[in-house]
């Protein structure tokens, strides 16, 4: 799945052309989408090689190409949302482990990301 910059907004919902983390017209590839039963729908996505992945409002973006990914899943949770991400991202505390450097947790990150980083050069 990729998508386009079309927007940037801030904490303060204010518009630029660069939020330093991903600019206007970038494309990018999509690594999550959630969707919080509280707020927005989010995508997940690494802006570029060195970043660690943010989420951002789906409404920042516009859809380049919507096929969904071979060896994605869905899961839904009355109190957390829905989540559509590769399979092994969706067992319970994976971003938990991604951020406090579990060597399991990046690998499984890195075996989607790494391919996705190649195809980019």
């Amino acid at each position: 799945m990729k998508v386009r910059c079309i927007k940037l907004k801030s904490e303060f919902d204010k518009e630029g052309s660069a939020s330093g983390w991903i600019d206007l017209g970038q494309l990018c590839d999509v690594l999550e989408i959630y969707n919080s039963p509280r707020q927005a729908m989010f995508l997940r996505i690494e802006a570029d090689d060195d970043r660690t992945p943010g989420l951002f409002e789906a409404s920042q973006f516009e859809v380049v190409d919507g096929t969904v990914p071979d060896g994605w899943g869905f899961d839904i949770s009355p109190s957390e949302g829905f989540t559509l991400a590769p399979k092994q991202w969706l067992r319970p505390g994976f971003w938990e482990d991604y951020f406090d450097d579990v060597p399991e947790a990046v690998e499984e990150y890195e075996s989607v990301v790494a391919p996705l980083r190649e195809a980019r050069r």
